[in-house]
This record gives structure tokens, C-alpha cells and sequence, in this order.
């Protein structure tokens, strides 16, 4: 059996997007840090892939007509089609990027002074002066915080929505990954199917001349049995193989936001050796630096760890009192005698907090002191497994690329030759057919494993992309038309 037909696995996941050079601040949407447009792009959509079944799909809105086409043109049955439709589709990544527009609308709250408080008092009993009675009184005052707590406000504020805004690009960047390692793992299984199927076919030509030879009293009734078995034995694995495509499918569907019945356009006509050569390169020469660069997730504690930092000092403005400036209108009504009679009063008024409980504002400070040391240790730990995953990711590629040139080069013709020669040998008696089945197990072994590798290369190559941040300026269309 020739194995080059199953020489095509190698999972193509994305057309990837060159790593930034410094920190990611292209989002799926066009909302930016600061910005106000609606984070729910309205014109966007992926057309369904040709074959796919779109009965009970929910509707989506009409993208232009000339962004659809140049979309499908581009990427007839990729996953790069798929990769965005679940940028542009993905519930998780709406609320993130929600919570992001969320955040965005703290600083004009936390830097904009206490609403004027306007009071009225009316004398139950008036106050008699020289000038009059006095009955009704009204006043204005507004309170001020000490000098700089507002702005440390918005500050604060800002790296907050910062940290929301690599919160909504980190999730970006792992949900391109789930759905490229996704992908690669349907298009692992499909052709496990496919060698499955093949491996069946090549048994069950051998069960036909084992027949014809025992019928003509040449071959035993063990060796028929046997192969019998074989058979009975790759039906099983071959079932296993197909039940195994239907939550795999499920979960790729989900990650796409969409009925989990759809169907999935698998194109093996692009899964060649040469479709991740340019990506595995770029891969290789990725660094940890860039990984600490880079990487989205530590953005997002820097961010934190300099909002906790603006908290600290504007923790330490509890220590300092608040004022409050006013202005008190007093009614006076008239009586008869003075030639002032009736003067209505004006008194201005000044006001100040006594910040005189010093455990209290000290806890303050204390409380925001650790949580800044808490977000940093969070940070340091976080690194610290992101190296973990990239090493051991730098050695999964390495580690599929062996196993690639050692099952292409070496063992599956190795397998294929001594297939051949075990039923040469066979049909001149000089082996039994014993030595057939294990050369064609070992094939079968060799070319599952040649797929797995392949498969596990792709989502290397994934990972550390998505380790270093690479997918977290992937572009929708609409962007990429700007």
C-alpha cells in the first residue's frame, strides 16, 4: 500500500499574522483603548462554506456585498474563513470586549467632582435681629477632594481599562488557538478514518485470496481465521475513529457560536508538508523575550500591577482633609424702624474633613500595598508557567519535526517494503501469513503515527504563536479594509 496518499496531513491553521513588534493594540472590532464605536461590528459576517448545512442557523447580519466575496475568493474552505467567523461570532469574546467598553466609561465617573449639594432651612421659630425676622434659609456648597486625588482617580481608571482591553486580547488570541488546534485535530481524525479504510480494504484482499487458497486446500483454515479476526478487529477501530469525529465537532462548532450540527468543510487538498514550512520558521526563531513581550496575559497584570501602584498613592490621600466651599442665603422680612430693615444675609462657608483616624487611612494604604505585591506575584508566576508551556511546546515541535523525517524517510518505506516481501514470501510458503498481518499492523501504526505527528507539529506551531501573542492583532475583514 502506498502511503504517500496519507502524506498529506499536516494541518494548515492559519495564515498567520506576523508578530507585532512591540505591545498588541489591533482588536477584533474597531474600538481601541480610549475610543468609542460600538463594540459590536453589525456588517460583518462569513458566508457558510460551500457543503455546509446551514438549516437552523441562526441569522446573522448581511455583511457588504463586496467584503463577503472578496472573503470567500480569498479563502475558499480554509480555516481561516472559520478563525473568522469565530472572532467575529464568539459570545465570550462579546462580553469580554463589553466588559472592556465597560471600563472605558470609569473615568469621566471617578474624575468628575461630587454632584453641589443644595440645602434649605426653614426656623420653626424666627430668628428676631435688628434688621427683621429671619425664617428662611438656603444654601449651595461643593466639596473638593484633596489636591491630586482626581487625578490619580483617572488614572487609576485608565490602567484599568487597559487591563480589560489585553483581558479582551488574550482571549482573542487562546480562541484563535482553540479553534486552529480544534481544526487540526478534525482533520487528524478524518484522515485516521481514511488510513482506517484503506488498511480495511488491503485486509479484506487478503481474506479474498486466503479463501480462494484455502478452497483450493493451498492455504490453512487458521491462517483464514486469522485474517478474520484482523478484520473484525479494524472494523472496531475504524468505529472508534468515526465516534470520536462527532464531539470534536461539536466542540469546533461551539467555538464558533454557531448550531453544533453545522457542517465542517475539511479541504485536504491544502494539509501539505510545505503549508506550515514559512510558519514552522518564524516559530523556531521565536524567543522568551519576545514571549515576555509579547504575550497578552502579562500586559494585562502589567496594566493591573500600575493601577494598584496609582491606588497606593491615592490610598495615601485619605490622610489629608477634604473641603468644601459654600454660599448660605438667610431671608430677613421687614420691620419697622431701621433703615436696613428687611437686609436679606450672605454668608460664604468653609468646610473641611478631619482626618484624624490614622489606623484607618494607614489599613488603607496597607490593604493597597499588598494587593499591588499580589498582583505582582500573580504576574511573576504567571511568566513563569508561559516559559514552562514554551519550552515544552519548542520541544514538541522539534519533537513531531524527528518523527516526521524518521516516519517519511525511514520506517514507512521500511513498513511498505517488508508488507511486500512478508506476502511474497507467503504465497512461496517460505513465511507464514502470520509475518503478513504484523508488517501490515506496523504499517498501519506507522502511517496513524506519521498523521499524529504532523498534527502535533501544526498545533505546536499554534501554541507558540499563541504563546507569544502572534494571533492577538489578527484582523476581521472590515478592519483590514482600513
Amino acid at each position: 500500500m502506498n502511503s504517500l496518499a496519507w502524506r498529506f496531513l499536516i494541518v494548515a491553521l492559519v495564515i498567520v499574522t506576523p508578530l507585532p513588534s512591540g505591545c498588541m493594540t489591533a482588536s477584533l472590532f474597531t474600538a481601541r483603548p480610549g475610543g468609542g464605536s460600538s463594540p459590536i461590528p453589525q456588517s460583518q459576517i462569513v458566508r457558510p462554506l460551500p457543503g455546509e448545512d446551514t438549516s437552523g442557523a441562526e441569522s446573522v447580519p448581511a455583511r457588504q456585498e463586496q467584503s463577503t466575496a472578496s472573503t470567500t475568493e480569498r479563502f475558499p474552505k480554509t480555516l481561516h474563513v472559520y478563525v473568522l467567523h469565530a472572532l467575529e461570532n464568539s459570545a465570550r469574546l462579546r462580553g469580554s470586549f463589553a466588559a472592556y467598553q465597560a471600563t472605558l466609561k470609569k473615568r469621566p465617573q471617578v474624575t468628575a467632582l461630587a454632584d453641589p449639594r443644595l440645602t434649605y432651612g426653614y426656623f420653626l421659630r424666627s430668628v428676631e435681629t435688628r434688621v427683621g425676622a429671619q425664617q428662611h434659609r438656603l444654601g449651595l456648597s461643593q466639596a473638593f477632594p484633596w489636591f491630586g486625588t482626581l487625578a490619580l482617580r483617572g488614572d487609576e481608571a485608565d490602567f484599568e481599562a487597559r487591563a480589560a482591553f489585553y483581558r479582551f486580547l488574550s482571549l482573542k488570541n487562546e480562541l484563535v488557538f482553540d479553534v486552529a488546534k480544534t481544526y487540526a485535530e478534525l482533520v487528524y481524525l478524518h484522515a485516521t478514518v481514511r488510513i482506517a479504510e484503506d488498511t480495511l480494504q488491503l485486509v479484506q484482499s487478503w481474506e479474498k485470496v486466503l479463501q480462494v487458497r484455502f478452497r483450493s486446500g493451498i492455504g490453512t483454515h487458521s491462517d483464514l481465521v486469522r485474517v478474520q479476526t484482523e478484520l473484525g478487529q479494524l472494523e472496531d477501530r475504524l468505529v472508534e475513529f468515526r465516534e470520536v469525529i462527532q464531539p470534536t465537532q461539536v466542540a469546533f462548532n461551539a467555538l464558533l457560536n454557531r448550531p453544533t450540527t453545522t457542517a465542517i468543510h475539511i479541504s485536504p487538498s491544502l494539509l501539505l508538508d510545505t503549508a506550515l514550512n514559512a510558519e514552522a520558521r518564524v516559530a523556531r526563531q521565536l524567543t522568551e523575550e519576545i514571549l515576555l513581550k509579547g504575550n497578552p496575559e502579562l500586559a494585562r497584570f502589567d496594566a493591573l500591577i500600575q493601577a494598584r501602584q496609582v491606588g497606593v498613592e491615592l490610598a495615601g490621600k485619605t490622610a489629608y482633609p477634604d473641603f468644601s466651599l459654600g454660599l448660605d442665603y438667610l431671608a430677613t422680612d421687614k420691620r419697622p424702624g431701621p433703615i436696613d430693615s428687611g437686609k436679606d444675609a450672605l454668608m460664604p462657608t468653609l468646610s473641611m474633613t478631619l482626618p484624624i483616624y490614622r489606623q484607618k487611612n494607614r489599613a488603607s494604604v496597607e490593604e493597597a500595598i499588598w494587593r499591588q505585591y499580589s498582583l505582582e506575584a500573580q504576574r511573576r508566576d504567571s511568566a513563569a508557567m508561559l516559559a514552562s508551556d514554551f519550552a515544552r511546546a519548542r520541544f514538541a515541535l522539534r519533537d513531531a519535526e524527528r518523527k516526521i523525517a524518521l516516519f517519511t524517510h525511514t520506517l514507512l518505506p521500511k513498513a511498505e517494503e517488508s508488507i511486500e516481501a512478508s506476502f511474497t514470501a507467503y504465497e512461496s510458503g517460505e513465511a507464514g501469513f502470520l509475518d503478513v498481518l504484523d508488517s501490515g499492523r506496523r504499517l498501519l501504526d506507522f502511517e496513524l503515527s506519521l498523521s499524529r505527528a504532523r498534527t502535533d507539529r501544526a498545533i505546536a506551531i499554534a501554541k507558540l504563536f499563541m504563546l507569544s501573542g502572534g494571533y492577538s492583532d489578527f484582523l476581521s475583514d472590515e478592519e483590514r479594509g482600513r
